[in-house]
């Protein structure tokens, strides 16, 4: 098993953004900080694996074959927002045009 994190998020620690607090109301507010709480569990085949996969596995010292089957765990980003809420969908929040 090896682990991944999102690593090209949409939104930073210090966005201000819009948060749908309910259907068709949003609030504006600020991510105060992002961490990696849920994750998804995948069973995936060495020949199945990207690029990206294949060189985080490298990294931690996990030889991928193409015959081998792993299991890997991909960690999202959950939003911390100012007010304390946590956001675990960036389909709920929206960008801030300047």
């Amino acid at each position: 098993m090896f682990i991944l994190k999102k690593e090209n998020l949409e939104y930073e620690k210090g966005d201000i953004v819009y948060h749908e607090e309910s259907y068709r109301n949003l609030k504006e507010t600020l991510i105060s900080d992002i961490i990696f709480e849920d994750f998804d569990f995948s069973v995936i085949g060495g020949k199945s694996l990207g690029k990206y996969e294949k060189k985080i596995a490298l990294d931690s010292g996990i030889n991928i074959l193409d015959t081998g089957i792993y299991n890997v765990k991909y960690w999202r980003p959950v939003y911390v927002l100012i007010d304390g809420t946590k956001v675990g969908s960036e389909y709920k929040l929206y960008k801030k045009l300047k």
